[in-house]
């Protein structure tokens, strides 16, 4: 997937629209680290009106961007079938947000989850102490969006290959 531009007047070439550069994870994986990825108000509408399969709010972490809710509303309004958010689970540890989010139009939670221990995660990652909220977050997102609404990705990568099996 090539990424969309974030210059006005620019080819629009996929669905990913990116909210933020605000991060609270430091991932060593990481494809946007040290690059500025936040579109415009122009130029998220252009992306929601082109695309009304599927958008994919991403970030840095799309939680950590205050008008979210704003556009995921503008995206359902549109008309679009399937609103997915990628995050780290930030924010997502509370019944309340997800059920909000889930109003607004959220139809798929898909979440970075590197690593199966605290240790592996925090080093991919970049945090410290953050495993046991996003394992919070992810099982609350199953109980309450569904296990059909939640993703997990792995990035794999030669700090996790070894570890693949006990993933």
């Amino acid at each position: 997937m090539t990424m969309p531009s974030k210059r006005a007047g620019m080819e629009i070439t996929d669905s990913v629209v990116c909210l933020t550069d605000a991060c609270n994870y430091r991932c060593i994986f990481c494809s946007r680290r040290g690059t500025k990825c936040a579109h415009s108000p122009a130029t998220i509408k252009k992306i929601i009106k082109q695309f009304p399969e599927d958008v994919c709010f991403e970030g840095g972490e799309p939680m950590l961007a205050k008008d979210l809710g704003e556009w995921v509303a503008f995206a359902k309004a549109r008309g679009v079938r399937d609103i997915i958010l990628v995050t780290n689970g930030f924010g997502l540890d509370k019944p309340a947000a997800v059920k909000k989010l889930l109003a607004l139009g959220v139809t798929m939670f898909n979440v970075n989850f590197p690593a199966h221990n605290p240790k592996l995660y925090g080093l991919l990652t970049g945090t410290n102490g953050r495993f046991r909220a996003a394992v919070t977050a992810i099982k609350n997102l199953i109980r309450t969006a569904g296990p059909e609404k939640v993703r997990l990705t792995l990035v794999a990568n030669t700090v996790i290959a070894g570890y693949l099996k006990n993933y």
